[in-house]
């Protein structure tokens, strides 16, 4: 049998799409577990660095200030961009003590992605030694008020009360257990860290569709997306259950994974939630930029996906993966993922952009970009580019003749409608 084609996008990305998805992310190994006493748990402080990156400080110390290192939180392996790796200095009279033992649960991130993908991965440790009921510690960024989708997750797992505490000002402990964390965002994962979502799911019944199709359509703030309506239509049409996240609790969006054999979504948080499903689930991924998304890739091989990454962004002009605007369709790419899968679907709406949607996409991208604080994002320019420029201005815009009086078009034919008289015209080549 010839191997499972899974990679939809442009012949000038595959080759590195196909690299990264190869690449294996597990590490065999046993993580260790480190204890401290009277050791001083610092808030999290949050520094800009440039446009593009920022870094953190706090977490655990000694009397004397020193950064213990196992607390570290290391957000990527290929530079010190949004870790934390240092602490900083408190005067000792304003520190806290509580005497008791608690767990280091690390940062936590708001950011429900991230959530999922960083803030849960020392608590392979709580869920293997729930017995215990120690407090888990989180540190946190002041400013952000916390989502009731991570409050949701986690009351899941059993942190509630006393048994949850966020670090709001210098405290010094008892005791401090520190478990080693089981994965890096997009370095490595091991096998512990898959414990806490399978304790998650547990606690959650599963809803009874087979298909599910998670929409941003209706989403209000964060990135914009033009054209989902399309891809949505599709899935629709074949037999998907279409679901809103933001209409609905944590617990029903992960009874919804849990209960279904197919997954479909656009590339973003909701992908993420792949981490509640069963092993061997089909998840469509409908890729929103040409961005890589590494942490993806890696959940898909931790919970043993049966994946798809399929290039369904239609962006003529180059975007950023965490910003707006974005422009998603029914591309050649995803039409070749509909036919090879047996999905029934429009050929016209192959490649097509509404007026309505160019519109918007123009002026937002504009607005951004012409930005100085923005601009230099658009260094390095992929090719890929130029030719969706030439092939969407085939059919995004119309003259003015054609909105008043073209009707409709016959084969190689146009048909026109001019004060009651109908007559036709050779399409150009």
């Amino acid at each position: 049998m010839s191997e499972v084609k899974r990679i939809y996008i442009d012949i000038s990305l595959e080759k590195d799409a196909v690299i990264t998805h190869g690449r294996n992310y597990f590490q065999p190994r046993n993580l260790s577990v480190f204890e401290v006493e009277n050791h001083i748990i610092l808030p999290l402080r949050h520094e800009r660095i440039n446009a593009r990156g920022s870094k953190f400080s706090g977490g655990i110390v000694t009397e004397t200030m020193d950064f213990y290192a196992p607390c570290a939180h290391i957000h990527d392996l290929s530079n010190g961009i949004g870790s934390l790796k240092e602490g900083y200095s408190v005067d000792l009279s304003s520190v806290m003590t509580d005497e008791r033992t608690v767990i280091w649960g690390g940062v936590l991130f708001d950011h429900f992605g991230h959530f999922l993908c960083e803030s849960l991965n020392r608590l392979w440790y709580e869920v293997k030694h729930s017995d215990q009921e120690y407090p888990v510690v989180f540190i946190c960024e002041k400013s952000r008020k916390i989502s009731a989708s991570v409050r949701s997750c986690l009351d899941l797992l059993g942190l509630t009360g006393d048994r949850l505490i966020l670090i709001d000002r210098p405290t010094r402990f008892s005791k401090i257990i520190v478990p080693e964390a089981s994965s890096v965002l997009t370095g490595f994962y091991t096998e512990e860290f898959v414990l806490p979502f399978h304790a998650i799911a547990e606690k959650v019944a599963p809803l009874p569709y087979e298909k599910v199709y998670f929409s941003r359509r209706k989403l209000k703030g964060g990135i914009k997306i033009y054209g989902e309506d399309r891809l949505e239509k599709v899935f629709k049409a074949n037999g998907y259950k279409i679901v809103y996240p933001e209409k609905i609790s944590l617990n029903e969006q992960i009874a919804y994974v849990k209960g279904a054999k197919e997954i479909a979504c656009v590339m973003g948080s909701a992908t993420h939630l792949s981490l509640f499903a069963t092993p061997r689930t089909k998840l469509i991924v409908l890729e929103r930029t040409e961005h890589i998304n590494k942490e993806q890739i890696l959940i898909n091989q931790a919970c043993d996906l049966d994946w798809y990454s399929i290039g369904a962004n239609m962006n003529y002009l180059p975007v950023g993966h965490e910003f707006s605007p974005i422009l998603m369709g029914i591309t050649d790419h995803a039409a070749a993922f509909f036919k090879d899968h047996g999905f029934l679907f429009d050929p016209q709406d192959i490649n097509r952009i509404p007026d309505r949607f160019v519109r918007r996409f123009n002026l937002a991208w504009l607005s951004r970009y012409s930005s100085f604080k923005h601009n230099s994002q658009l260094e390095q320019i992929p090719p890929v580019y130029v030719h969706r420029l030439r092939l969407y201005c085939q059919t995004a815009f119309l003259s003015l003749r054609q909105r008043l009086f073209m009707k409709r078009t016959e084969g190689e034919y146009r048909v026109w409608s001019v004060l009651g008289f109908s007559f036709r015209t050779k399409r150009p080549a």
